[in-house]
C-alpha cells in the first residue's frame, strides 16, 4: 500500500479490502458480569474483513466527526482501547461482537467488496486515509454506511443510509461535500 505520512490512502484500503473476503463485522464491546452478562457495544471502531485475512477498521477515535480508515491484522487494537476503559474488579472485559449476521446476507459465503461510496468535505484527508462516511456494498446487494457523526461513537447504517445521511445535512454542508464512487 502507498502511504501518506498519515497512512495509506482510502483508495488503497478499498483496493486491500477488496482483495479478501469479508466474513465478519466486528464492533468491540464490553461483557459487564456484575449486570448480569450484559453486552455494551463500544462503537468507536467498526471491522469489516475476516480474521484470517485482516479487517478493515473504520473509527473516529479522536473524535473529530471523520472517518479514519486503517488496514488491521486482528482486532487487537480494538481490544487495547476497550481494556483502558473496562474494569476488570467491577467484572468488566473485552469481548468482541459481531455484527455479520444484521448487514450481511443470511448464509450467505464470505461476500466481497463490489462498489464504495464515501464524501470528502474539507477536512477530509483521502491521501491519509480519512473521509467523512463510507458506505461498502459488498456482493452487490449488502450495503454497510459508517458514519462518525454521533457523540457516542460510530453508526452502522444498511440499505438508505447513506441517502439519510446527505438528506439530513444543512444545505451549506452538502455543498462543501463531493462524494466519490469507488469500484474495485
Amino acid at each position: 500500500m502507498n502511504a501518506s505520512p498519515d497512512g495509506p490512502s482510502v483508495e488503497d484500503l478499498l483496493r486491500w479490502l477488496a482483495a479478501r473476503p469479508v466474513g465478519e463485522i466486528v464492533v468491540p464491546g464490553i461483557l459487564d458480569r456484575a449486570d448480569g452478562n450484559a453486552v455494551r457495544l463500544w462503537m468507536s471502531h467498526a471491522h469489516v474483513g475476516s480474521p484470517e485475512r485482516g479487517y478493515l477498521c473504520a473509527g473516529d477515535a479522536d473524535r473529530s466527526g471523520r472517518l479514519s480508515l486503517t488496514a488491521e491484522g486482528s482486532l487487537s487494537r480494538a481490544e487495547r482501547h476497550v481494556r483502558r476503559y473496562a474494569d476488570p474488579a467491577e467484572g468488566e472485559e473485552y469481548v468482541p461482537v459481531r455484527l455479520d449476521g444484521r448487514f450481511l446476507a443470511h448464509g450467505a459465503p464470505p461476500a466481497r467488496l463490489t462498489r464504495a461510496r464515501y464524501a470528502l468535505g474539507p477536512r477530509s484527508d483521502p491521501g491519509g486515509g480519512v473521509v467523512e462516511c463510507l458506505e461498502l456494498l459488498l456482493d452487490d446487494r449488502d450495503p454497510l454506511f459508517l458514519d462518525p457523526l454521533n457523540w457516542d461513537g460510530l453508526v452502522l447504517g444498511g440499505a438508505g443510509a447513506y441517502e439519510r445521511w446527505y438528506a439530513s445535512l444543512f444545505e451549506e454542508h452538502r455543498r462543501e461535500l463531493r462524494e466519490v464512487v469507488w469500484y474495485p
